[in-house]
């Protein structure tokens, strides 16, 4: 049976509601619409849930989107044409499909487990073995709900990627690109020059102003970086936050998008 994808689904929508992309794009729905709105509902139900890579707030919008849809369906199917639909009190107006649409856009189309075998760049085969192990680790405690163990553990690897990559380069470059962004006040510390002895903040600004990953990678993996210090003893009491389904998603991602962005440069070079 074909897989489908959450870029199915924007196609789909797109398809089916063109412009409804846009800000305002979507008009009301009514009865009229049952077999667009049965057809969406029915696809997005279809996307796996390990692709489901979600923030808490866009998770909470489409579980609420799909939600409205069935009861929509319900009432049209019974019948009962007088009911609308539009938008759902509390998302900021936002339209019910805009929900489902911004949701599926931000979903990736292959899961973390997927991603394991793309470590092919890596070849170190004992090092590729252990990454891909945690990978799948990080995939099954995703799984089972274990949002502090999928934040460490994603944290882990995309801490690993990134030492790999770095350590690929040369010395002289690493040391002048650490001075300079230390006399800038991006790093709080002239660092070793050994980056073993470095930490994830480090790997994260230097392997950003290298360009060996992306800008949107980067803020990615600041998120992970920050949700996985919460798990410190203290913390989450201290600073009122909680290590949630958020947090393990952001770590995920980053996981997923370094993941990306070094195999797309081991291709290049």
């Amino acid at each position: 049976m074909a897989r489908i994808l959450p870029s199915d689904v924007v196609l789909l929508m797109d398809r089916m509601f063109p412009g409804g992309g846009n800000v305002g794009g979507y008009v009301t729905l009514t009865s009229g619409n049952l077999t667009e709105v049965a057809t969406i509902l029915g696809v997005v139900e279809q996307v796996p849930r390990e692709l489901l890579v979600l923030s808490s707030e866009n998770y909470t919008g489409l579980l609420a989107a799909i939600s409205a849809l069935r009861a929509a369906v319900g009432y049209w199917q019974s019948g009962d044409a007088r009911h609308m639909l539009a938008q759902i009190s509390g998302f900021g107006g936002a339209h019910v499909l805009s929900l489902i649409r911004r949701a599926m856009s931000a979903c990736p189309d292959e899961s973390t487990a997927s991603v394991t075998n793309a470590l092919s760049f890596i070849e170190d085969v004992e090092l590729r073995e252990a990454l891909q192990f945690d990978m799948s680790a990080v995939d099954r405690a995703l799984s089972n709900g274990d949002w502090k163990a999928t934040t460490v553990l994603a944290g882990s690897v995309v801490e690993a990627l990134l030492l790999w990559v770095l350590q690929h380069q040369a010395q002289g470059r690493l040391k002048e690109t650490a001075h300079q962004l230390y006399d800038k006040g991006v790093l709080k510390r002239n660092v070793p020059s050994n980056p073993e002895e470095w930490n994830l903040a480090e790997y994260i600004e230097v392997a950003s102003t290298l360009k060996l990953i992306g800008t949107d990678t980067a803020n990615q993996a600041r998120l992970a970086k920050d949700y996985r210090n919460l798990i410190h003893p203290g913390r989450e009491q201290r600073l009122g936050r909680r290590c949630d389904r958020g947090a393990a998603l952001a770590a995920v991602s980053a996981v997923l998008n370094v993941a990306r962005d070094l195999t797309e440069s081991s291709r290049i070079s």
